[in-house]
């Protein structure tokens, strides 16, 4: 699989993962003019802004050490102007990314969700 690719299923991944969790899909690649917010979802009270990393194996390191600190300031400014636009409450907002390990068949070996994540 190319990388787009293993983004693409990841993200198909994530948003199933969410949903046996009992989180409500709002948007799938929102775009603004800060970037793409992977998948934007609902549980309960909060919002939730989610960055989904998918990796194959870890040559590139840890997959929560590739959210980098200018991702996540991204992904807070998108989330920003969604919650703007759809009367959202800013303190409602939580950042989140889910890492998905897939095996060499390109089945899931791994998933894990990390919520909460902030800017400090």
């Amino acid at each position: 699989m190319k990388n787009k690719e293993i983004g693409t299923v990841g993200e198909s991944l994530a948003a199933y993962f969410l949903r046996a969790l009992g989180y409500e899909i709002l948007e799938a690649h929102f775009i603004t003019k800060f970037g793409e917010i992977d998948l934007i979802v609902r549980k309960g009270d909060f919002v939730y802004l989610i960055e989904v990393k998918t990796r194959k194996n870890e040559a590139f390191g840890d997959i929560y050490e590739t959210f980098t600190k200018w991702q996540l300031e991204r992904v807070s400014m998108g989330g920003r102007y969604f919650a703007l636009r759809n009367n959202i409450p800013e303190e409602c907002l939580k950042i989140a990314c889910i890492g998905i390990k897939l095996n060499e068949f390109g089945g899931v070996s791994d998933i894990e969700l990390i919520k909460d994540i902030s800017l400090d």
